[in-house]
């Protein structure tokens, strides 16, 4: 019960058998008080929430593989670590709550849990970022780690991956902290819009009547504000006139405008194509178009800005010369014609084989499939020519 308290806790039970009361943290809680101390765009605004759902899902789909440093091949295993990196949860939960902290508090930070015989990490578990913290040592030089209090060293007990470094900074900093400001207007325009039919703010008319006195009117007056309590709205009334319906058009007050404007920002603080949010700027998408803009995509946000710094903190814990690459030949592949001609230029040119492009496409291999296609002329036909 002691060693496995431990790895779930970094607390061990005393011997005697009593129990200790473990400081833990409300991680909801927390994460909750963080969010309205910062910006509480993270917690009301659908498009933050799907940006960050986004790019954890996308991160948490890709499978990691064990290269060789010198020649970029995959080698022949994938060591556990990279497989399962916790004994706690799945590789996808794993990967999720990292991506999420990264764009959530601008840190990811992992806790060694245990080494193997060569004193290898083997494996890992995510930490609450609010449960870390981090200062400089006294000189300004190493950063110094605590988890719950407790110190942690760099590279040995934890693992730190920063997304926004500045210099004189030892943690990094999130889409959300720096832009906080467009995130909190983006937050008030959604709160305007929900009072103003939430609230009763515009009446839906108002009834004027005639040959009535100032008490008869106000006593009508107050019947109706009555029955608004209960989330009706109703018009409202006035002496000597007729009925006037008031209405908002959505169009005039701007709101799909100023919604879609904020949606559009937040997808450019994440960098992600507004099309993947739901927004687009009023130009025709096809498929080819819609293709490109996933590339871009994966090459301009999601491996730069993510996916290096994940494989770079995997390498690190590997054994020298190996390196962690994510397998993104899923998310760039091309569609079934597309593929199919590459693969009728590969087979005739001699740089590919059935049983490669079989394996490409999820087929188990065939006999006599490994074998080098003869694109050399025959002599018949040099003759000819």
């Amino acid at each position: 019960m002691g060693l496995w308290n431990w790895l779930r806790t970094g607390e061990w039970e005393p011997a005697d058998g009593e129990k200790r009361e473990l400081a833990r943290v409300d991680i909801g809680a927390a994460f909750d008080e963080h969010i309205v101390a910062t910006s509480r765009g993270e917690a009301v605004l659908p498009a933050v929430f799907r940006a960050r759902q986004f790019l954890a899902d996308t991160v948490a789909s890709l499978s990691l593989d064990e290269v060789d440093e010198r020649t970029g091949l995959v080698t022949g295993t994938t060591p556990t670590l990279l497989r399962s990196p916790s004994p706690f949860e799945t590789y996808h939960e794993f990967m999720h709550k990292t991506v999420n902290s990264l764009t959530g508090r601008g840190n990811a930070y992992w806790r060694i849990i245990s080494r193997d015989a060569q004193d290898r990490p083997s494996a890992l578990d995510v930490l609450n970022p609010d449960e870390v913290t981090v200062t400089w040592d006294r000189n300004r030089i190493f950063p110094e780690y605590r988890w719950r209090g407790q110190p942690m060293r760099r590279d040995r007990d934890i693992i730190h991956i920063p997304l926004f470094l500045v210099p004189g900074d030892p943690v990094g900093k999130s889409p959300i902290e720096i832009a906080r400001i467009a995130l909190e207007a983006a937050e008030a325009e959604q709160d305007f819009h929900r009072s103003l039919f939430r609230d009763n703010a515009t009446p839906t008319g108002i009834i004027q009547v005639q040959d009535k006195t100032q008490a008869e009117v106000d006593e009508i007056q107050k019947r109706i504000d009555e029955k608004a309590r209960e989330g009706k709205r109703l018009p409202r009334v006035m002496s000597n006139a007729t009925f006037q319906q008031i209405t908002i058009n959505p169009a005039d007050a701007q709101f799909l405008e100023a919604r879609q404007f904020s949606v559009q920002e937040i997808a450019r603080l994440f960098g992600i194509p507004g099309l993947f949010l739901g927004v687009t700027t009023g130009d025709s998408l096809t498929y080819s178009t819609t293709e490109s803009l996933f590339r871009l995509f994966v090459t301009g946000t999601l491996r730069p800005t993510y996916l290096e710094r994940i494989e770079q903190a995997f390498t690190r814990l590997l054994v020298r010369g190996k390196a962690a690459r994510f397998n993104i030949s899923e998310l760039l592949r091309a569609d079934i014609k597309a593929r199919y001609e590459a693969y009728q230029i590969g087979l005739a040119s001699g740089f590919l084989t059935k049983n490669e492009v079989r394996r490409d496409e999820g087929l188990p291999p065939i006999a006599g499939g490994d074998e080098v296609p003869d694109t050399q002329p025959a002599p018949s036909e040099v003759a000819n020519a």
